[in-house]
């Protein structure tokens, strides 16, 4: 029987180069592209620049947990990260993206107070898909 997943995932988009995201987070991204490259396993294309830092999938229980220690790797350079854009017009969009692939027991989708305001005081949005997986 397979059992639930979870992920989360740091997503950063907009017109910021990906390899000066890495240069400004001081960390490699799990996946990056630029405006127009072609989407994996599809035919359609990018419309904007993307890095992206994931969690990788983890049989866990508690979403609100994996999520925060995704955030806490990325948390104090984002705002630096934030504050350039801002200055050299460019754009860039936060998401905390974070993925249930719901096969038995649903785990805990719990996101604290202290996830939430560090999530709000970058301007970040939260999104969470749940998939149900057939046994």
């Amino acid at each position: 029987m397979t059992k639930t997943r979870i992920k989360s995932q740091v997503r950063l988009t907009g017109s910021v180069d990906p390899e000066h995201i890495t240069k400004q987070l001081k960390m490699e991204a799990d996946e990056t592209w630029k405006l127009g490259d072609k989407m994996a396993h599809t035919c359609r294309r990018h419309k904007d620049n993307g890095w992206e830092l994931t969690s990788g999938w983890e049989d866990s229980s508690d979403l609100g947990e994996q999520a925060k220690k995704i955030l806490d790797r990325v948390n104090y350079r984002i705002g630096i990260l934030k504050q350039w854009a801002a200055n050299n017009r460019q754009t860039l969009d936060m998401e905390l993206s974070c993925c249930v692939e719901l096969c038995d027991q649903a785990p805990s989708i719990n996101f604290g107070p202290v996830l939430l305001e560090r999530a709000a005081s970058l301007g970040m949005t939260i999104d969470v898909d749940i998939i149900q997986v057939a046994n």
